[in-house]
């Protein structure tokens, strides 16, 4: 069901940040005592652009192989929901985008406010599922997520800010890719309509993002020397 592969999608994007964010408070909590804030803002940066870049090239891998597994594990056939996908993407990549945020409150003895802002968006996002849910089942769930990660990572990054942290959590050219991934994934959603008549609904959807993955390698690849 969509379920399986959403769950899927959210497991696979959780399992890449794992990979980055293991040893990332020990390093900061080592910078804190050695004074070095620079170097606090430079591996979070690093890490968070490693961690968006394979973000976008493991979305792509997820997204085009999840009707086969769905077919191939669950023996079922449905029309993708890729604005589900993308939405649950983009839940889980603010999550984790804000890791560094995090990490630094923790360093500079500010874990109060994590606990307090977990409570809150939790409380806040199981109000909103309450509100929203009956009316727009699966939809509903999603904007509820959507919202409260939205809400926790701009708290994590107005609160470190105010309490010092001066860096970028992502260098330029992680930027500019992840606004060309958005700007694919939109023109995916405006021309959702186009078909080709003698392809199932699966294929149609698989060759319009292959088209999309086409798009955006070629934008990066064209823009590129705005970054440098």
């Amino acid at each position: 069901s969509i379920y399986f592969t959403s769950a899927m999608f959210v497991s696979t994007i959780n399992s890449l940040g794992s990979v980055f964010w293991w040893d990332l408070l020990p390093k900061l909590t080592t910078l804190k005592k050695q004074k070095k804030e620079k170097k606090i803002y430079d591996i979070v940066k690093i890490k968070n652009s490693h961690f968006t870049e394979y973000s976008i090239y493991l979305s792509f891998l997820v997204i085009i192989f999840s009707p086969i597994i769905q077919f191939v594990v669950l023996n079922s056939n449905f029309e993708v929901s890729y604005f589900i996908y993308f939405v649950l993407l983009m839940s889980v990549y603010f999550h984790q985008i804000s890791t560094g945020w995090e990490f630094y409150c923790y360093v500079n003895k500010r874990s109060n406010f994590i606990f307090l802002n977990s409570i809150f968006t939790g409380f806040l996002g199981f109000i909103l599922y309450i509100i929203l849910i009956p009316s727009f089942q699966i939809l509903g769930a999603l904007i509820s997520l959507f919202l409260t990660k939205v809400i926790h990572m701009f708290s994590l990054m107005i609160y470190a800010r105010k309490h010092g942290y001066k860096g970028n959590i992502l260098d330029k050219n992680t930027y500019h890719k992840l606004i060309i991934f958005m700007l694919c994934i939109l023109l995916f959603f405006i021309f959702s309509d186009l078909s080709f008549s003698v392809l199932s609904d699966q294929f149609n959807s698989l060759i319009k993002f292959f088209i999309i993955i086409f798009t955006y390698f070629s934008l990066v690849s064209l823009t590129k020397n705005f970054c440098k």
